[in-house]
């Protein structure tokens, strides 16, 4: 059998030029091919290059994507601050400072400094153990000690702060006389309200720890006030001089009826 052919063909009938591999040209096509269409052919040339270029859109679309959800998924917390994960509503876990994972849309987190040292001060009038109205300004140093406890258990756990302020406050004013709360018993004032104040942010856990309770400032109620402002010294002193003798006039009268009676 005669081997040789004019046409460099085999005895198959295939091209005998490229015996190393497979053509270059071709592989290009085929690759094309693979990603939506040749966009070397001259027939129909515009669906099939506007089809590869949607395909490539589409996928760095969804590669963007990816990366903005993953994105959102990490988050960094620094040293003081914490943060409580919900998933799907309930809790999760609690995490600590450095990288952290979640899942988004999924998860929710709430992220506090457990550090900070928050303060408000608020006044109100008082009634003391002896009917005397006072005004008192307190000032209230706390921190978040259960951030669980301060995220889950409480709508407003600042807002109950302050109403359990108050009432600690009324309560332990109520226990002293106005002349305690204006003068020698501040102090103690103070030490007391923290220890009532404390036991009602525990008893509600409400995840907060108070550090320091001051009572800035006590007053006669500002009605009080008002009333003697413009008033010197000599004008008071004469006006109770002159309520005094009246109220021991009035109590001899009282005395010398009742001795008539008799």
């Amino acid at each position: 059998m005669n081997w040789d052919n004019q046409n460099n063909q085999d005895p198959w009938g295939r091209n005998n030029n490229n015996n190393d591999g497979p053509n270059f040209d071709d592989l290009m096509k085929q690759f094309s091919l693979l990603f939506g269409g040749n966009k070397n052919s001259t027939n129909g040339s515009g669906g099939s290059g506007n089809n590869f270029s949607f395909k490539r859109i589409f996928t760095y679309g969804i590669f963007g994507l990816l990366i903005i959800y993953a994105s959102m998924c990490v988050y960094q917390l620094e040293a003081p601050e914490r943060a409580v994960v919900l998933r799907l509503g309930t809790y999760y876990q609690e995490t600590d400072e450095g990288l952290n994972f979640m899942i988004a849309g999924i998860d929710e987190r709430f992220v506090e400094n457990v550090a900070l040292t928050r303060r408000f001060s608020q006044t109100a009038n008082m009634l003391t153990q002896d009917e005397n109205l006072v005004d008192v300004t307190i000032s209230i140093q706390y921190r978040i000690k259960n951030l669980k406890d301060f995220v889950l258990n409480v709508n407003d756990p600042e807002a109950s702060l302050r109403q359990a302020t108050e009432s600690s406050l009324r309560h332990v004013v109520g226990d002293n006389s106005l002349e305690e709360t204006l003068t020698t018993g501040r102090q103690t004032l103070a030490l007391n309200v923290q220890d009532r104040l404390q036991s009602y942010l525990d008893l509600y856990a409400t995840g907060l720890i108070v550090q320091q309770v001051n009572i800035e400032k006590t007053d006669p109620p500002t009605a009080v006030k008002e009333a003697l402002k413009g008033e010197n010294i000599e004008d008071i002193k004469k006006k109770t001089e002159a309520l005094v003798q009246a109220s021991m006039k009035l109590g001899e009268a009282i005395y010398k009826s009742q001795q008539s009676a008799k």
